[in-house]
């Protein structure tokens, strides 16, 4: 079995970020849990999130924190996992506290 460790967000991982910011485009995902990957250009820019989701969701932001899910294996990102706390009402309703997503290249793998 497959083990996967969760790691926040550093420059080690950009090539393999923005790869999967491609890969979710290529495939027509959604960017659940993935901290607006889908609307930035650069890595360093996807990692400034306090302040651009702070701005894009105005009262509606909720701070959070953002984790890769790396496989220890090959030391790839599979997956980006967004803990959100404390809750909107919103996310109370309808987005709940975390979100995530996976690489659509991963998915339905048995280990």
């Amino acid at each position: 079995m497959c083990e996967l460790v969760l790691v926040r967000p550093s420059k080690r991982y950009e090539e393999q970020v923005m790869s999967y910011k491609e890969e979710m485009s290529q495939n027509g995902d959604s960017f659940d849990g993935c901290a607006g990957l889908e609307d930035v250009h650069t890595f360093d820019e996807w990692m400034d999130f306090e302040r651009r989701l702070r701005e894009k969701y105005k009262k509606g932001y909720v701070p959070s924190e953002v984790f890769l899910a790396v496989r220890k294996d090959d030391d790839r990102v599979v997956g980006i996992i967004d803990f959100r706390h404390p809750l909107s009402d919103f996310l109370k309703n309808f987005g709940g506290n975390i979100g995530y997503s996976i690489r659509p290249s991963e998915r339905r793998k048995i280990s």
